[in-house]
């Protein structure tokens, strides 16, 4: 199948025909490793054949839907963002008339990428089905700190599934913002243009987690056409990021129970390493900044301490003079 590669000031990525789902997603301004010989950061594994973002029908009322080769409006092999957004359409016809569209829009300041998905029916039967958009991503084994794993952001709650916890519980519904698949510092995710009733399928083979968002059910009449909008995000779990994207992604980062502690100390932080880029400095200068704001209660303790002191010799000798007598010790 036919491959387009589009490449913004952000990132650079790939986008089967089959499927019009991407294969490759490689973030510019991260790497692989720390050393400075190391690739950009790749998001999608290339044994990944069949990529991610791919778009089907629950119930299977459109045949040939799973293995859609589609045809693409766009002429040339690469696509260069720069300065102004540009779209490109993929565009698929069933055996019964039945049409799907896929159009994605890439903007040259942003990493969210606008999905649109037009359903048209021109066969001659109504279609009752459920939209399913699906992401996957092998999972690493859990150690140390971070989640790692499927997530979504449903009734404004952050759900964050461990994947040994799959088996017990696969299916979540509710009001539905973004469905995700994370680890440690990077996130890829769907989320819906508005919030939508729907419900997410979580599965895990070989190591390779799916999360599918499931839309509402849907009837479309013949020579009905039905119209879904999106959102795309692959990048880093920034805070700054993020929270300026809007739809409630900020809730990604989750710290735990010291949530409200540690999000302005990492925000302050990071503003401090705006201004001298070095993590090590930006640690000191935080502790110390801590330890001023903390001065005037540390320092209240103190005295408290240092009377008490003073006390304890008054206190032994009365202990010792009355010890028959709690009361008169009291």
């Amino acid at each position: 199948a036919r491959q387009i590669t589009i490449e913004t000031p952000f990132y650079t990525t790939r986008i089967s025909a089959r499927g019009a789902a991407f294969t490759s997603f490689i973030l510019k301004k991260y790497k692989e490793a720390v050393d400075d010989d190391s690739p950009n950061k790749e998001l999608i594994p290339q044994n990944f054949k069949n990529g991610i973002i791919r778009t089907t029908l629950l119930n299977g009322t459109v045949g040939g839907l799973e293995n859609a080769v589609f045809s693409i409006d766009q002429s040339e092999d690469k696509l260069v963002v720069t300065d102004q957004k540009k779209e490109i359409a993929f565009k698929w016809a069933a055996d019964d008339g039945t049409i799907l569209v896929k159009t994605y829009t890439f903007e040259p300041d942003s990493y969210l990428i606008r999905l649109n998905v037009v359903l048209h029916n021109a066969s001659q039967r109504t279609i009752n089905d459920q939209l399913v958009l699906s992401l996957r991503k092998p999972v690493e084994k859990e150690k140390g700190y971070g989640f790692v794993g499927p997530s979504a952001l449903i009734d404004d709650s952050l759900e964050q599934i461990k994947p040994k916890k799959i088996e017990d519980k696969n299916r979540y519904q509710g009001n539905i913002k973004w469905i995700g698949i994370e680890d440690r510092y990077f996130i890829s995710s769907i989320i819906p243009g508005s919030e939508i009733e729907g419900s997410i399928q979580l599965g895990l083979k070989d190591d390779v987690v799916t999360n599918k968002l499931i839309n509402p059910p849907f009837e479309l009449a013949p020579g009905g056409q039905k119209e879904s909008q999106f959102f795309v995000f692959m990048g880093p779990k920034s805070m700054e990021l993020l929270n300026s994207l809007g739809h409630g992604l900020g809730k990604a980062l989750n710290f735990g129970f010291f949530d409200i502690l540690a999000k302005p100390c990492l925000w302050f932080m990071n503003q401090i390493h705006g201004v001298i880029p070095n993590y090590g400095i930006a640690i000191i200068l935080l502790t110390i900044f801590t330890k001023l704001l903390l001065w005037p209660l540390g320092n209240k303790s103190y005295k408290s301490m240092s009377e008490m002191k003073k006390l304890q010799p008054l206190m032994a000798e009365i202990r010792e003079k009355y010890k028959n007598d709690k009361q008169k010790i009291n």
